[in-house]
């Protein structure tokens, strides 16, 4: 059996007494060596928990749930976070899109100061010529 698991390394860090296992569960895998989460997953990779004392197919499938819920709410945080970003990302590209109007109108109004001076200079040359 291939299992695929995608933990940061953080989670992957939390103590086996962390998780929210039960005590039989907890206490089975601590005896059997493992310490994290990290232990966990690297002996599922790889081996059988049934061959420990005291883990039998239901508190193999406590584990297993376990995890799976953990994924699961990782997948969720992704997902949240990720939406935060793309409104942060909309949000900011409405304000690019209010600046360069800003600017536009700006530069616009600049042209027209440029046109009024040159008008008002002709005036002053024709004024002078008289």
């Amino acid at each position: 059996m291939v299992i695929s698991f995608n933990f940061t390394k953080a989670e992957l860090q939390r103590p086996i007494h962390e998780l929210g296992l039960s005590v039989r569960a907890t206490n089975s895998l601590i005896c059997a060596g493992m310490e994290t989460l990290g232990d966990l997953i690297d002996f599922l990779k790889t081996d059988d928990l049934k061959q420990f004392r005291n883990i039998g197919d239901v508190t193999v499938q406590e584990i297993m749930n376990k995890i799976a819920v953990m994924q699961t709410q990782q997948y969720r945080d992704k997902t949240a976070a990720l939406e935060e970003e793309e409104k942060e990302a909309a949000r900011i590209e409405t304000q690019i899109a209010t600046y360069k109007a800003a600017i536009k109108e700006l530069e616009q109004q600049e042209l027209l100061c440029h046109a009024r001076i040159g008008i008002l200079k002709n005036e002053q040359k024709k004024r002078g010529a008289k």
